[in-house]
């Protein structure tokens, strides 16, 4: 389960969006894992256009650094079908995207990513990229590059604030740079399973 917050702190009017996302994950071995689950969001796209998004999604992950090692690197591939609602208008739409991400995690106060009270740093890169065209956003495609710090304090629960530089555009013939912008990211999420096997 994952409570999350994102607040744009520049490149635009006011956008900031909540959700909630109840998830499941699969681990048929130490290598990869496959996940599951359906975000649910509110989101304020300008002053006076706000939408709310239904999003299912699947999707797998590979581990290139195990997380028991002092570095942890592992690359995630996410398909999602998006159902949108412009609140202003009351119009619905749908779309389906992928998104492609690496992520570097490097634990600072633990000997790894497994262990319990650790505070560490995360860097992530990631890509958007949408099927069709039908749901009208601010931010459509899009470019991001996370950076932040994250708190485990034990297995089941984590805590992470990340900043973000995104790129992005609103129509697939723009520009990619057409809008750049900074976010604030905060996530509070907690594992209701046990520990995997091999876990601090």
């Amino acid at each position: 389960m994952e409570a999350r917050y994102n607040h744009l702190i520049s490149g635009g009017p006011i956008w900031r969006e909540f959700g909630i996302q109840p998830s499941i994950e699969y681990f048929p071995d130490n290598n990869f894992d496959l996940f599951g689950g359906i975000l649910f969001t509110f989101t304020e796209q300008t002053e006076d256009s706000n939408s709310e998004e239904l999003r299912p999604f699947l999707g797998v992950r590979w581990n290139i650094i195990k997380p028991e090692r002092r570095v942890y690197l592992r690359t995630q591939l996410k398909y999602e079908s998006r159902f949108f609602k412009d609140v202003s208008d009351n119009t619905t739409s749908k779309s389906n995207r992928i998104r492609l991400r690496l992520d570097l995690t490097v634990p600072i106060t633990q000997k790894s990513y497994n262990m319990d009270k650790d505070l560490y740093s995360m860097l992530r890169i990631e890509y958007f990229q949408n099927f069709d065209e039908d749901v009208k956003e601010r931010f459509w495609n899009r470019g991001r590059v996370y950076a932040g710090l994250g708190y485990r304090f034990d297995y089941n629960w984590r805590l992470e604030f990340s900043y973000i530089y995104q790129a992005s555009r609103d129509q697939s013939g723009e520009r990619f740079d057409s809008n750049q912008s900074n976010i604030t990211y905060l996530r509070l999420k907690y594992y209701i399973s046990k520990k995997k096997k091999g876990e601090e």
